[in-house]
């Protein structure tokens, strides 16, 4: 592929070269995914200028916003019924049915195993990586998008690395019953499931916490983290209560057939309990509660008015813009309180505010960046597959693949944290529709039959841009565009070149 021609392109429509000002990501010091056609395409990182999705219908906007990403029938569905009532449809997944994704993930039974039979029956490295695998295919597949957005937001809310072996055969567990069975449910339900979760028990040492030797570290993430945030009001000496409080919360002791040591299951154990009394927030815990101490707590820091704040920031943030706006987040957080945590009237509140619908541009995250990318071209999954090589590549390029952020923070949401991986996008785009032509080629092939769109390079090219952006292209996009596939040639390998280009192009960064 001509240097020249992409980096044209990558301009398109720029106002300002941002990328350089900007803190670049770790993702930048890993090396760039290659082409089997050749070298990597090397653009200097400051040529990437903002470029903002401008003139979205309504239906465009909530595609991006709620979902990893347009589809050729998606697109089609959502126009058809309207935004505002896909809006409501994806707000209650249950009624979705979802067939094609449940077909891609019978296989996989350890989607349904406890933690001792995924200990006794897997390998801890095939685990990790097929549970990656099931992720990523729900992401692209599955018609209940919203869902699976927000089952991304609390994995990073209640963040667990599942490289540390001590955690791998239990975060998919925690995935199923903490993530997946709250994600649009009760704040305060998930935070218990969460506080009883084996992963967060051994993550953040709560199991192995002593009444004569508590241990903090659960108890300062649950007010810093998943909680008040970093900003609360909150004291040390709250960390300390909370953390005798706490005590005892652990997990069985069993031995596996391995002779491994196995805790898998949430256990309170009461000659490990402080059971004197305690203050916490300035509510007093009486002296002799036992287990209740700790439900009391999670009763305290869920209903705080710092928390409501704090989690309608962090949802504002993922669904309209970097910086919340205040009065959303005051409005958000209202409906917080006053339905003790209820996730869908948040989203709802969120969803039918002005804010949301001049939203300003998200940049996709790498993760929604390869997922938009599959999604688009409607890729075919090889069958019987359990991963797919050069996916597994791309997201370890550009530091983004799902439960692999090694503190309990989660993955940031927001562009600085981003850009400066840019140029491992682009590499990304050009290797993928290079390496891999017959997943992306029959997936193309099928969408152009299903929408009768002529196998011409110009009617492909124009199809496909106009779903991606969300609104036709420019004058110049089209011309840089459809110049590059008439100079290049009219086969498969021009296709598949331009439609690199215009995933690397500045609008497709932005959702």
């Amino acid at each position: 592929m001509d240097r020249r021609t992409f980096v044209k392109l990558m301009t398109v429509g720029g106002v300002a070269a941002v990328a350089a000002a900007c803190r670049p990501s770790e993702a930048q010091t890993t090396p760039a995914l290659q082409s089997t056609a050749g070298d990597a395409v090397t653009p200097t990182v400051t040529d990437v200028p903002f470029a903002p999705p401008v003139n979205r219908s309504r239906e465009a906007h909530v595609i991006n916003r709620l979902t990893f990403g347009p589809t050729p029938g998606l697109v089609n569905a959502v126009n058809q019924m309207g935004a505002e009532a896909y809006i409501e449809a994806q707000l209650a997944p249950g009624s979705i049915p979802d067939t094609a994704i449940e077909e891609l993930l019978a296989p996989f039974d350890f989607l349904n195993a406890d933690v001792d039979d995924l200990v006794e029956a897997y390998d801890r490295s095939e685990l990790v990586s097929t549970f990656i695998w099931t992720t990523l295919l729900r992401a692209v597949y599955s018609r209940r998008q919203l869902y699976e957005i927000l089952v991304h937001f609390w994995s990073d809310h209640f963040s667990i690395f599942i490289a540390d072996p001590t955690l791998s055969y239990h975060k998919p567990v925690d995935d199923r019953e903490v993530i997946r069975a709250h994600a649009l449910g009760s704040f305060r339900e998930m935070l218990g499931a969460s506080a009883r979760s084996s992963a967060m028990l051994l993550y953040l040492d709560n199991a192995f916490s002593f009444k004569t030797r508590p241990n903090e570290n659960y108890a300062r993430e649950l007010l810093e983290l998943h909680t008040l945030g970093v900003d609360g009001a909150y004291t040390e000496q709250d960390v300390k209560e909370i953390a005798r409080c706490f005590t005892g919360w652990t997990l069985n002791r069993v031995y596996n057939t391995r002779g491994r040591r196995a805790g898998s299951r949430f256990v309170f154990e009461p000659e490990m309990h402080d059971d004197g009394s305690k203050i916490v927030l300035g509510e007093v815990i009486p002296a002799g509660g036992g287990m209740a101490d700790g439900e009391m707590v999670l009763d305290i820091v869920a209903n705080h008015p710092d928390t409501a704040r704090y989690i309608s920031q962090k949802l504002i943030r993922r669904f309209v813009a970097d910086a919340p706006p205040g009065g959303l987040v005051e409005q958000c957080a209202q409906v917080f309180q006053e339905t003790g945590g209820a996730i869908r009237p948040m989203l709802r509140t969120i969803f039918s505010s002005e804010k949301f619908w001049n939203a300003p541009p998200k940049y996709r995250r790498p993760f929604e960046y390869v997922v938009a990318m599959l999604r688009l071209l409607n890729y075919t999954v090889p069958p019987q597959s359990i991963s797919v090589p050069w996916l597994s590549r791309a997201l370890q390029a550009m530091g983004h693949t799902p439960f692999m952020h090694p503190s309990p923070d989660g993955y940031p949401d927001t562009m600085d944290e981003w850009i400066g991986n840019q140029l491992a996008r682009w590499n990304v785009a050009v290797a993928a529709l290079d390496e891999d032509s017959i997943g992306f080629g029959e997936g193309i092939n099928n969408a152009l039959k299903e929408n009768d769109i002529p196998q011409e390079p110009e009617a492909v090219m124009t199809f496909f841009a106009n779903i991606a952006l969300g609104r036709p292209m420019t004058a110049e996009e089209s011309d840089l565009l459809l110049g590059y596939i008439s100079d290049t040639g009219s086969g498969q390998t021009a296709l598949l070149e331009g439609l690199a280009l215009l995933i690397s192009s500045p609008g497709f960064q932005y959702r």
